[in-house]
């Protein structure tokens, strides 16, 4: 089999540092999208705690159908926000290893 090899210094340092630079991200890319989830549940949940004190005060039917609207759209991001965190953890758990070749 054929192989090209490259012995300029200069091309050898730059592949070396894509391919550092390809495997820190692919090795952090799972733990951000984890952290990022972790960090949106609090804020979520303090945004819910707050619409279900609004809705119980006295508000006309236009008002209490925009709380409503509101914690439908809390509830559909804290879904999404469970569901990234749920496929974090997967990758985590199936992910090959990075190796993947630059060249």
């Amino acid at each position: 089999m054929w192989r090209r090899t490259n012995r300029n210094p200069a091309h050898n340092y730059r592949t070396e540092r894509l391919t550092s630079a390809h495997r820190t991200n692919c090795a952090l890319e799972p733990s951000f999208t984890a952290d990022a989830a972790h960090e949106l549940h609090s804020p979520l949940a303090a945004l819910k705690v707050q619409t279900e004190v609004l809705a119980l005060t006295n508000l006309d039917d236009t008002q209490q159908q925009r709380v409503r609207n509101i914690e439908h759209s809390i509830n559909r991001t804290t879904h999404l926000v469970d569901h990234l965190l749920t496929l974090s953890h997967l990758n985590r758990l199936t992910a090959p290893p990075c190796t993947a070749a630059i060249s």
